[in-house]
């Protein structure tokens, strides 16, 4: 299926696959109001690995040493999930706090990455296609608010280390030495609007702002 939807699969379980962000907060809730689980308050794991794959892109992805928090508040379920990915470019590691509001099919996550492959997010998130022509390590941090059919909200804080870029192996690389980007996705217009690009490189230092739209729905 490359429609653009999400299974989550928890291993083996008599209980359905949940095929949907709005199944995925369904089940929250249902979970934290069956009886004696209303009242948990937190629940900690570690040594967790968690798959990824990708149907579009035939890539999977493994996240080794994870650890989870989980707290159900009064009115949210929050967690908080670190991993390192032992798969990809690059040794690298994230951090991913959600925080789903109960019975409100809403959720907002927050993602701290550091020494992505700059190539390795543009090939999973549509919003971060324009970084495939980039080839450097990426940290950062990018916060989205999720809704029932998706994504309704995005915004990022990216800093690109030491690297080049170059749209495709014919084209000579143009090295740099840093790159800061910030950017703020409008859902609605399907614009992206950036506030801020910053490089430093040996032959260039360049400060601009600008905008560009998502023309495939």
């Amino acid at each position: 299926d490359y429609s653009g939807a999400f299974d989550f699969d928890f291993g083996p379980s008599t209980q359905p696959k949940i095929h949907s962000f709005a199944e995925l907060f369904e089940a929250i809730d249902t979970a934290f109001a069956k009886p004696g689980a209303e009242n948990l308050i937190s629940v900690e794991a570690e040594a967790l690995t968690v798959s990824y794959s990708d149907a579009r892109t035939g890539r999977m992805w493994e996240f080794g040493d994870g650890r989870i928090r989980l707290d159900n508040r009064e009115t949210s379920v929050a967690a908080e999930i670190a991993a390192s990915v032992i798969s990809g470019s690059a040794p690298a590691q994230a951090v991913l706090t959600v925080v789903s509001e109960k019975s409100a099919n809403l959720a907002r996550v927050t993602a701290q990455i550091d020494n992505f492959a700059a190539r390795d997010l543009a090939g999973e998130f549509n919003t971060f296609a324009w970084a495939s022509a980039v080839d450097a390590p990426l940290s950062g941090r990018i916060q989205t608010t999720l809704v029932r059919d998706g994504i309704s909200a995005l915004e990022a804080s990216l800093t690109f280390g030491k690297g080049a870029l170059q749209p495709n192996p014919a084209v000579q690389p143009i090295p740099f030495d840093h790159v800061d980007f910030r950017m703020l996705y409008d859902e609605a217009a399907g614009r992206i609007n950036i506030s801020e690009v910053s490089v430093q490189s040996p032959t260039l230092r360049l400060q601009a702002e600008g905008q560009t739209f998502l023309i495939d729905a």
